[in-house]
């Protein structure tokens, strides 16, 4: 029994790294002998009895471990996948907080890049285990358990179609999902501070009302910015026609939806460079050459000719200042 241990506690350390874990995924000895594990007759909601019991669990908990780590290489999981089915049967006979959120976040890696076109491991969730998994909601004192079931639920529901319908065609879950999740937009942080990336920071669910602020683009800057000195410098060693490709894509974006005159853009060139041109006699491009250049630096902008009612605009489609 030790030296399983020793071994397992090996291969759990091994299994967090990434690249160990890909590999580990690719051995069907060590994934059958995950299963013999889990198929142990140890109880999860008991009590300590004897040394050989605590060592039995604590392989357990490796053997858990090392799931987690490997399952995301092992997706999506077929539809009578073993290991798959093994976990839903663990899920729905623990009330232990630390194996339930093991087993989900393994379930949801299983989960992913399932879809509508076959069955997958995913079809056997049964309407219990999502009751099951909604109630763990309601805890709003354990903000990792409501983290780890809002993953799992999205993976479920990826597919959408039928997996949407059997998510909410139960009145338990229809009416909980749509108390709850108002109430999970509304959490905030306490004392108002800046916003973290962790549950922990947190306060408990609040019954206030949900405020929608509306998006907004932001501005795009109507001339393009100078450039750095450094930066500046480094451009005005390279030859034209790439000095000014290079200046385009440093001061300029790609948008489909962008645009800036010609008259504009040959402004800000001959700005910039036109010193340079002073002190060195390096030539710049000339306005119809340069114009014919910004097709270099982006390829889908067009130069265009809007008819106006007085006169035309000259502009290029597809950029914009940054």
């Amino acid at each position: 029994l030790e030296n399983s241990l020793n071994s397992a506690l090996i291969l759990r350390n091994i299994s967090q790294d990434i690249e160990s874990a890909q590999i580990l995924s690719k051995n069907t000895s060590l994934i059958n002998g995950c299963l013999n594990l889990l198929n142990n007759k140890i109880l999860l909601n008991s009590l300590s009895i004897n040394n050989v019991f605590n060592s039995i669990f604590e392989l357990f908990v490796y053997t858990l471990d090392i799931i987690e780590s490997i399952s995301s290489f092992l997706c999506p999981a077929p539809h009578n996948d073993p290991l798959f089915l093994k976990l839903l049967s663990l899920l729905s006979s623990t009330n232990d907080t630390y194996f339930i959120i093991i087993i989900l976040r393994s379930l949801s890696r299983l989960m992913v890049r399932s879809n509508n076109s076959k069955l997958f491991a995913a079809d056997n969730i049964t309407s219990a285990i999502l009751d099951q998994i909604i109630s763990y909601l309601l805890i709003n004192t354990d903000h990792n358990l409501i983290l780890t079931c809002l993953d799992f639920l999205y993976q479920y529901i990826l597919p959408g179609g039928i997996r949407i319908n059997n998510l909410l065609k139960s009145n338990f879950r229809f009416v909980t999902l749509s108390k709850i999740l108002p109430m999970l937009l509304n959490y905030y942080p306490k004392n108002n501070k800046i916003f973290t990336n962790t549950f922990n920071s947190l306060k408990p669910f609040q019954s206030t009302s949900l405020k929608l602020v509306q998006r907004v683009n932001e501005s795009v800057p109507e001339v393009a910015q100078e450039l750095p000195l450094d930066l500046s410098a480094k451009i005005n060693q390279l030859n034209e026609p790439e000095r000014a490709s290079q200046w385009l894509k440093c001061c300029f974006s790609a948008n489909p939806d962008g645009e800036v005159t010609q008259i504009s853009l040959w402004k800000s060139y001959e700005k910039e460079f036109f010193p340079v041109f002073q002190e060195t006699s390096k030539k710049l491009l000339q306005a119809v050459d340069f114009i014919k250049n910004v097709a270099n630096a982006f390829p889908n902008s067009a130069a265009m000719v809007i008819p106006t009612e007085k006169s035309k605009r000259f502009i290029i489609k597809g950029i914009q200042p940054r």
